[in-house]
């Protein structure tokens, strides 16, 4: 029997493998020589960031003969070009080493044995819980607001003096920590991090980390209360409806799913509570949150009626309304002003975000579905070229910066491929191609295994540079309605100012 249900979920799996062939097309031809086609850095100075950050491997093991799982292990970041100047260690703690003198490093290694900036440890954050209150409980109590240090340090050293160190942040309240720097942006300035299926997670356990299709339909480490108390300020969901099969009836709103495309993973109502929490602790912070797809049991007026009348139940006092036009967005102040923190995309037909005032029109979302890294580069690279007339045209967007599975490659080794394993190869170009060259015109920026990469860290440094080299008196985007075009205007002369 156990084996016909493996068989069977196979069977389901390369059937979806088809299904995604059909959508997206062949599956990319890889390059001759991928070092051939080495990106060209465009002419921006890089963000400057701190020179070493912990990322957090998607990837999982067993020991013990099968029997215990290691999930979730440390991974040490750091910035070679300016290591040969200012340090030639990089060490890992579990106690903050400011505090303890004596504070011995779990890991301690000499950066010259490790070229490309990188240091896997064995070190899991597995079983570490959320500090200064930001545990999601029952209870309702007020957090500390700031950002806190999970219990776990990076630093660098120089003849084994330690000359740098930071941690593994929860950054729940940045928004607001920085809002005298950031409240006169408008929102179409901020760079937002964001993740990729939010609502995509499942704890692994011994039942299911050989599961195929679990291993390729979860695309986070971290449920969405966590996600948005690291930082990240965009969620994305696919929302599905699943009638009843033993009693026909009106429309129920505990029938609506989240889904990775055909697959059905976890009932939405918890989900929208856990975001409608997080708004009402963290009193300032703002969420963007965009039902992109409904891939299941959606077809009907009638169930689109029925989620946004359980979207208006849920957020209608906290939602902020649909601009007049699509490019006269907020401020920050002026989120924070009318108390309305979260903007909610509808990704169907205009006729239906149309039904509610808080409903934003669907977000434009940039996919480039590739399935190998120099691919996925070459796609950035071309939106990001475009990005100052995207902006104008489409007004917020966001980059999916994520690989697709290669379904070909599925077939003949299915044990191989996951969604995991295509993350940990492309998250660390990722976090590095966005602080080199693009970090000052993304608008949201959208990954998988988030904790994988270094995107929070970016958005804050990101924005805090905007708000301060950005004046006050930011050119406005205004809509000619003579000839449909639009321009930038600052008191009301035309200008070549740029957006960022």
């Amino acid at each position: 029997m156990d084996a016909f249900k493996r068989d069977q979920k196979l069977a389901v799996w390369i059937l979806i493998a088809l299904i995604t062939l059909a959508h997206n097309g062949l599956c990319e031809k890889q390059p001759a020589d991928p070092l051939s086609d080495k990106p060209v850095a465009p002419s921006i100075e890089p963000l400057e960031m701190e020179p070493i950050f912990i990322t957090i491997s998607p990837l999982h093991r067993t020991i013990k003969h099968g029997s215990v799982i290691i999930e979730k292990e440390i991974q040490l970041n750091w910035n070679t070009a300016v290591t040969n100047e200012t340090f030639d260690s990089v060490a890992l703690y579990t106690v903050d080493p400011s505090v303890y003198n004596d504070a011995k490093p779990e890991v301690l290694i000499k950066i010259v044995d490790y070229p490309d900036g990188f240091y896997q440890t064995n070190v899991s954050i597995s079983t570490a819980t959320f500090p200064a209150g930001w545990e999601n409980k029952s209870e309702v109590s007020m957090p500390e607001s700031g950002e806190h240090c999970m219990p776990f340090w990076a630093g660098t050293l120089t003849n084994d003096v330690l000359q740098f160190l930071t941690c593994l942040k929860i950054r729940p309240t940045w928004m607001h920590d920085h809002r005298d720097v950031l409240g006169h942006l408008s929102l179409l300035s901020l760079l937002v991090p964001g993740t990729h299926n939010s609502a995509c997670y499942k704890k692994i356990d011994l039942s299911n980390i050989a599961d195929i299709i679990t291993e390729n339909t979860v695309t986070q480490d971290v449920d969405v209360w966590g996600q948005l108390v690291y930082g990240i300020r965009y969620i994305s969901l696919q929302t599905s409806y699943y009638a009843s099969k033993k009693k026909r009836g009106p429309v129920d709103e505990m029938n609506f799913y989240i889904n990775n495309d055909m697959i059905k993973l976890r009932p939405l109502l918890p989900v929208l509570a856990d975001i409608r929490k997080f708004l009402e602790i963290s009193q300032h912070e703002i969420v963007f949150l965009d039902f992109h797809r409904f891939p299941v049991g959606m077809k009907s007026l009638t169930h689109h009626k029925t989620l946004i009348d359980l979207i208006e139940k849920e957020f209608g006092d906290i939602a902020y309304p649909r601009p007049e036009y699509f490019l006269k967005v907020p401020t920050l102040d002026m989120v924070w002003k009318e108390n309305k923190r979260l903007i909610i995309f509808y990704g169907e037909e205009a006729r239906f975000s149309k039904v509610s005032d808080i409903l934003w029109d669907s977000l434009h979302r940039f996919s480039g579905r590739k399935q190998t890294v120099t691919g996925l580069y070459h796609y950035i690279e071309d939106i990001m070229s475009r990005s100052e007339q995207i902006t104008l045209t489409k007004g917020l967007w966001a980059i999916m910066a994520h690989l697709n599975p290669d379904p070909l490659a599925f077939f003949s080794h299915p044990e191989l491929i996951s969604l995991r394993s295509i993350a940990e190869n492309s998250n660390r170009n990722i976090s590095d191609w966005f602080v080199r060259y693009w970090w000052k015109n993304t608008s949201i920026i959208s990954t998988d295994f988030f904790l994988n990469t270094n995107v929070i860290n970016m958005a804050v440094n990101t924005n805090i540079y905007k708000g301060i080299t950005i004046e006050k008196d930011l050119p406005t985007i205004q809509y000619n309605a003579q000839d449909k075009g639009m321009s930038i205007v600052e008191d009301g002369v035309p200008s070549g100012n740029k957006l960022y």
